[in-house]
């Protein structure tokens, strides 16, 4: 009786001990890391894929008939307003105009000298020595050479009309999208020879998940970045928002277009840029890293320590973005609070801070 007695007593006295020394363990040696609750701006996008277009383009056609001699511009070459993009041949026009030029000269001779020849028969018609009807004649035939001299400067300025139609400018600053025009080709009246994109009506066209449908309206300022300007970044205008959506492979997408300012850096049409909506944002916020917040049954809580031990706080959210998140109530700025880092803590536990909270 007195070994069971024994026994049992030494199996309590190593249970106590066990136990004594799991809470040391416990409570001794756990370091957390902790954070601290700061007040500053937090805001949460929706990032979107652009492409720089143009929502007008220009169809340059051939305005006569006749054989192209030179083309001076390319694809993708940025040129400006009055830019030369192509010649015809203009030999035979050249003929033309120096034919109607010389008729227009022999007119003008014709017709000064018939002006003469009335003024001097008027001073012999005072005298008595012409007839009225002379006279007359006279006065016919020139306002009959002024008509054929006013008939011949009609079809010179006619003539170098055309021939101004052979020579084809650019209407205002653009981008040369498509060139059909060769050089030494015959074309017909009406044929496209060109494709030109203004720059002035540039624009950025981004895609967006449908599901963001409710943040992309006309008026809303967006944020925009190129990978080709890594320290630029600059704002835009939602200009217009298609009224349905498509899909692409699995996804809905919604288009939307964007403006493209003067303040934005040079972008070439076709070039990628990113584009970022604002979902929701705060200047003011408490703030906490994401990572320090464990949600549980849809309850966000925080962890603090309060005597040495841990104690779970509910807390109300609000705007998240990457790394951090609003807290709307339920801590007070300064606050000290736990970063769990996976731990698995419990109410009650032993703990404490591993290093100054920062």
């Amino acid at each position: 009786m007195k070994k069971i007695v024994l026994y049992f007593l030494l199996l309590l006295l190593l249970g106590t001990v066990v136990y004594a020394g799991a809470i040391g363990l416990r409570g001794g040696d756990v370091e957390l890391r902790g954070t601290v609750l700061s007040r500053g701006p937090i805001g949460s996008y929706v990032s979107a894929a652009g492409t720089v277009i143009s929502r007008d383009e220009l169809t340059i056609n051939s305005p006569v008939g006749g054989r192209l001699s030179d083309v001076m511009v390319n694809e993708g070459d940025d040129i400006g307003a009055g830019h030369l993009l192509a010649k015809f041949d203009a030999r035979e026009q050249a003929v033309a105009i120096e034919k109607l030029a010389s008729t227009l000269r022999s007119a003008k001779e014709r017709s000064e000298f018939a002006v003469r020849d009335l003024e001097s028969l008027r001073r012999v018609y005072q005298v008595g020595g012409e007839s009225r009807r002379a006279v007359e004649d006279a006065e016919l035939r020139v306002a009959t050479l002024r008509e054929e001299r006013t008939m011949a400067e009609q079809n010179l300025r006619q003539a170098q009309l055309e021939t101004e139609k052979l020579t084809l400018t650019a209407p205002k600053r653009s981008v040369v999208t498509a060139r059909l025009a060769r050089p030494g080709v015959w074309v017909r009246a009406g044929d496209p020879l060109f494709k030109l994109a203004p720059i002035d009506t540039r624009e950025i066209e981004a895609k967006l998940d449908a599901s963001d449908s409710a943040i992309a309206v006309v008026g809303k300022v967006v944020t925009v970045s190129s990978d080709a300007y890594p320290d630029k970044t600059w704002q835009e205008t939602i200009t217009w928002v298609s009224p349905s959506t498509s899909k692409e492979g699995a996804a809905n997408n919604l288009s939307a277009r964007i403006s493209l300012g003067t303040h934005a850096p040079h972008l070439a049409l076709g070039q990628q840029v990113d584009v970022k909506l604002t979902v929701a944002s705060e200047n003011n916020a408490l703030l906490l890293p994401s990572n320090a917040i464990i949600s549980n049954q849809g309850q966000a809580k925080v962890a603090v320590l309060e005597g040495g031990r841990i104690h779970w706080k509910p807390v109300t959210t609000g705007v998240e973005s990457v790394s951090m998140t609003e807290i709307k109530s339920g801590l007070t700025l300064g606050e000290k609070v736990v970063v769990p880092e996976g731990r698995a803590l419990r109410e009650g536990d032993r703990a404490r801070f591993a290093s100054d909270v920062r």
